[in-house]
């Protein structure tokens, strides 16, 4: 039986819904891991920054 009506807008949009939730689970630690490479890049800047200025 199809749906037809105001609710098939609704069914469509947690379909949508379900997949970008299940496409942001498997990225996530890929965005986790870019925050950590930027942190570390940023220590690293900061350090080397210090080390030159002699402070």
């Amino acid at each position: 039986m199809l749906m037809t009506g105001k609710f098939d807008g609704v069914l469509m949009n947690k379909q949508l819904l379900g997949r970008w939730r299940s496409n942001m689970r498997r990225r996530k630690p890929d965005m986790v891991m870019a925050l950590v490479i930027v942190f570390a890049l940023g220590v690293l800047a900061t350090g080397y920054a210090q080390a030159l200025s002699g402070s």
